[in-house]
């Protein structure tokens, strides 16, 4: 008998498929009872259909880090109040100013949805933080922002933006189109360097340009996951050797935070044994260091928080600078009001930190820059039930983007909302529009601490930058709303934030 030519009968157990079909079931059942309130509110809001274990956000493939902005505007535009199901998770996408104000005012919904953890690549501080956690660094970053201590900062302001107009010189007078990013980055990474962390770093003289280039590739790259969902598995992107880059690009930053600290650790314990009362290190590394004695903060956080402090007081503050700097270049009846204004304010003398509360239209520009360039959007998570009003509470555990781009280009609230008007914001525009339609720092609990600091450091830089030079350009940027952008933070242009420099005489 050839056994070895039997071929072995195989039976299933009908007991045992019963009982497998069984589990699954009362899983099923068990998920869709738990998550019932979920699923009652995802039915109440618009969407595309749902494909079995896909869901519906299946448009979002299309989505890339140039794109992002006219991708979601048009799903907006489909569906103000979006449903989304992304593996099995709940997304509701809306730029509705009442959604919106209801969830950045609530006090327990304060955190930010699981695609921040990928901004854990630059640092794991304040960023990325939540719950309690974020509460107490918040706590220990507040009192930087105080309106006494940015007072102080008009000799640092003065002494770097010296060195940003020489270094800019090099540029003047050429026919060929400058990138005005990296100049006005390294001067705002000085401004935050000394004024928070109390270093005079001279991250321009020594012309450390290699800090802004890596944050714009590590930041580029991880906008590029964000949206590509291939990339998201942490395998995957070890593999392709995206981990190995991202960490070469950021290891300069973290050096230079690292060095920071310990310069600034020696002068505390130095001024300590001497009983020296008399230098004080600024508020932000006084109160950090303070933090992490008492065991608030634990030691090793020390350089993620000075990090993410550099990056969040230097990328937005230069990006909004080169944004100005870009207009005016292509708009010169701009250009000329502000120029005009800073003259007969200032006339040639040298502009002081208090003329900046004086520049009432370069901050009219400003807030224009901020309404079409500003982070386009944030997400939050639902942790508590939020009440948005009667006819509408967002159940714990629906996780929500709000479209910042939608909200300031909603035609309801804006004059001209589609073009680059400053007068949108003169006081009496100001007066019409209803609270919450322009958020660029957000509100409530977890609004950025330093729009002051922003607002006074970018007027001074780039009111300096009008009184010695004239910018113009070949380009000529058309239908903000709809054009291409990259995503480094806020939006750039696809093209750089180009122009011609001449001296004034």
């Amino acid at each position: 008998m050839e056994f070895w030519n039997e071929t072995p009968e195989i039976t299933a157990n009908p007991s045992l498929c019963i009982g497998l079909v069984t589990i699954l079931l009362i899983f099923y059942i068990q998920q869709r009872w738990k998550y019932r309130r979920i699923h009652q509110f995802m039915k109440t809001l618009q969407g595309p259909p749902c494909i079995p274990y896909i869901g519906n956000a299946y448009f979002a493939l299309q989505i890339n880090d140039r794109n992002l902005c006219n991708v979601l505007k048009r799903q907006i535009e489909k569906f103000p109040n979006g449903g989304y199901w992304v593996k099995n998770m709940p997304w509701f996408v809306t730029g509705d100013l009442k959604v919106i104000n209801a969830l950045l005012s609530s006090s327990q919904n304060i955190d930010k949805s699981y695609i921040y953890s990928y901004f854990k690549e630059h640092a794991a501080g304040i960023i990325c933080a939540n719950g309690e956690d974020w509460r107490l660094i918040r706590k220990t970053v507040n009192p930087s922002f105080h309106a006494s201590v940015l007072k102080s900062f008009g000799s640092t302001y003065r002494h770097h933006t010296k060195t940003f107009i020489e270094k800019v010189e090099k540029f003047a007078d050429d026919e060929m189109m400058a990138d005005l990013f990296v100049p006005l980055h390294l001067c705002t990474m000085d401004f935050i360097c000394e004024s928070m962390m109390g270093c005079r770093m001279n991250i321009q003289k020594r012309d450390l340009t290699f800090l802004s280039t890596n944050l714009e590739r590590s930041t580029e790259m991880i906008h590029t996951r964000l949206f590509n969902v291939l990339l998201q598995p942490d395998l995957i992107y070890y593999l392709l050797g995206k981990k190995q880059e991202i960490n070469n690009c950021v290891k300069g930053m973290h050096a230079l935070a690292k060095e920071i600290v310990e310069l600034q650790t020696r002068r505390r314990d130095d001024a300590r044994q001497s009983k020296s009362e008399t230098e004080m290190v600024p508020v932000f590394m006084e109160n950090l260091l303070k933090a992490i004695e008492s065991g608030i903060i634990p030691k090793e956080r020390a350089v993620d928080e000075t990090v993410d402090m550099i990056i969040a007081g230097s990328v937005t503050t230069a990006t909004t600078a080169a944004w100005m700097l870009t207009i005016f270049a292509q708009r010169p009846d701009i250009q000329g009001k502000a120029y005009k204004e800073i003259m007969e304010t200032c006339g040639d003398r040298e502009i002081t930190l208090e003329d900046t509360s004086k520049f009432n239209y370069l901050e009219m520009v400003l807030k224009e820059t901020l309404r079409h360039f500003c982070i386009p959007f944030i997400s939050r998570t639902i942790t508590e039930d939020l009440v948005v009003d009667e006819n509408m509470t967002i159940p714990a555990e629906v996780n929500v983007i709000l479209s910042l781009f939608v909200l300031h280009h909603n035609a309801e609230n804006w004059e001209k909302p589609n073009e680059f008007y400053p007068e949108n914001f003169s006081p009496m525009n100001e007066l019409k529009r209803p609270k919450g339609a322009f958020l660029p720092f957000l509100t409530g609990p977890r609004h950025c601490p330093g729009s002051k600091y922003a607002f006074s450091s970018i007027k001074f830089l780039v009111a300096n930058a009008l009184l010695r030079y004239e910018f113009s350009s070949d380009e000529k940027m058309d239908d903000l709303p709809n054009a291409s952008y990259r995503m480094i933070f806020m939006l750039w242009p696809l093209s750089g934030f180009r122009a011609k420099i001449k001296k004034r005489s």
